[in-house]
């Protein structure tokens, strides 16, 4: 059975990570760009780990896991090289109700990382649901081999249309028609035109679509 593809927002939430090793460094990594609050677990830390608890970009406790680590986070990472730590991880998060990653073992997960294409706030995961890893990974570089780096770039100039066209264009199709031809206006011509001259041209396709509503 496929996992559910849940976009879930981490800003400032804690996240723990049990495991100092190079799988952690790889999670914590993945987890940095999307703002968590990061408490790494563990007697060892390899030297990428302990460079972001120096520069405070994560809380480090170079200590064996205790299950009150987990009090208050949002969601965790069973990291560890000892199975039993992961386990009981695992069985604790279960129990509090909290999300947990365990690497390399799909059935104690109850969320998955996805291979991530990021483009600013444009973000593609993909997942073979756990089964086979090395795939979501091909298909990612796939993925972001088609989506041009300025597409991200483009969200931010096309959601205050998004925003006024909720307000000013009532009807729901002819909204949903204006924002496509704005966003495919961006797309087509984003290197085309300095951002002043192509903000005056999504703003001339976005009256005329509120122009007409309003008569």
């Amino acid at each position: 059975m496929p996992v559910f593809p849940m976009f879930v927002d981490l800003k400032g939430k804690r996240c723990v990570v049990v495991g100092g090793g190079n799988v952690a460094a790889r999670k914590i990594e993945a987890l940095m760009a999307f703002g968590p609050a990061i408490t790494v677990v563990s007697p060892n830390a390899v030297n990428e780990i302990v460079q972001l608890a120096d520069m405070r970009q994560i809380d480090l406790l170079l200590r064996e896991y205790r299950e009150d680590d987990l009090s208050e986070a949002f969601v965790a990472i069973a990291a560890s090289d000892d199975e039993a730590v992961n386990e009981s991880v695992y069985n604790s998060c279960v129990k509090r109700g909290i999300m947990v990653n365990t690497v390399d073992d799909p059935e104690k997960c109850t969320f998955i990382f996805p291979a991530i294409v990021r483009r600013g706030d444009l973000v593609v995961g993909v997942s073979t649901s756990g089964r086979y890893p090395s795939m979501s990974k091909k298909v990612r570089q796939h993925v972001g081999a088609s989506i041009p780096p300025y597409w991200g770039e483009a969200v931010d100039l096309l959601e205050p249309f998004r925003v006024r066209a909720k307000e000013e264009i009532k009807n729901e199709e002819k909204r949903k028609r204006a924002l496509r031809e704005i966003m495919d206006e961006a797309l087509s011509c984003y290197e085309k035109y300095e951002r002043q001259q192509l903000l005056l041209r999504l703003e001339r396709i976005f009256e005329g679509y509120a122009d007409y509503e309003n008569d």
